[in-house]
């Protein structure tokens, strides 16, 4: 009798485990980690600083895009903002 309960316990003791590793993977799959979230912001960060730039050196500055593009009209600024 011993050997039938083990028998019958073991298929569900497999299937609760089958279903707890597809619940857990499914959550997983699901969040974001602290990475992805800082990630997420540097690229924002940097995308924003870039648009920034461009529509600064375009707009405001009377500049061309092609030269808005180039990096040595921003080494030029640069050096003149440093001094």
């Amino acid at each position: 009798m011993a050997e039938r309960a083990a028998e019958t316990t073991l298929p569900n003791n497999q299937q609760n485990k089958r279903q707890n590793n597809a619940k857990k993977g499914s959550r997983s799959k699901k969040r974001f980690t602290w990475k992805h979230y800082l990630l997420l912001l540097i690229v924002t960060v940097i995308f924003s600083l870039w648009v920034g730039m461009i529509i600064g050196y375009v707009v405001l500055g009377k500049g061309t895009l092609a030269e808005a593009l180039n990096p040595q009209s921003w080494w030029h600024v640069i050096r003149i903002v440093i001094g």
